[in-house]
């Protein structure tokens, strides 16, 4: 009977430990499934940063190219800057042109002007002329404004003479 007994005691003691050690691995488990779920939680954290950190990667160096980019936009502001500064002997008329057709028609203009200004001083030399010599019949005829004394001949350049005669021809 004692052995009975010692079996009956074994036996229970061994029953708690049974329990004890079934209450600790429920424990485990439990533990262990926190520890997966978080796992699970902190791999998608790594992920998520991962993916930050390869997009910030790309706008770091999107923003070092615009960087670049803009370096070469001021130089190129700075270089255009420098090429539209007034020359040293620049003519007042081409002050603030900026493209080559607005120079173009400048040039135009004052030629244009230049034209007028000096067939209005030789039309008005020759009514002086006339007004100091009144009794002096001047000949006009065959007189122009670009005309040059060659032997003794008024001599007017080629490329003038076919536009004058258009032009007395739309006069008349």
């Amino acid at each position: 009977m004692a052995a009975m007994v010692r079996m009956v005691s074994s036996s229970l003691v061994l029953g708690d430990e049974r329990e004890t050690l079934v209450k600790q691995l429920d424990t485990a488990r439990t533990k262990h499934e926190r520890a997966k779920g978080r796992i699970n939680q902190l791999e998608l954290v790594v992920d998520d940063l991962r993916e930050k950190q390869k997009h910030w990667g790309d706008q770091l160096d999107e923003h070092r190219k615009r960087g670049e980019e803009l370096e070469a936009a001021r130089a190129e502001i700075e270089s255009l800057t420098a090429a539209m500064a007034p020359g040293e002997n620049e003519h007042k008329a081409a002050e603030g042109l900026t493209t080559r057709a607005d120079l173009v028609g400048v040039i135009a203009q004052l030629s244009r002007d230049f034209v007028e200004g000096t067939e209005y001083a030789f039309e008005n030399a020759v009514q002086q002329i006339k007004c100091l010599n009144p009794d002096v019949e001047l000949v006009t005829r065959g007189l122009h404004v670009n005309g040059q004394v060659q032997d003794g001949r008024i001599v007017i350049p080629a490329g003038l003479v076919d536009s004058d005669e258009e032009e007395e021809d739309a006069e008349e």
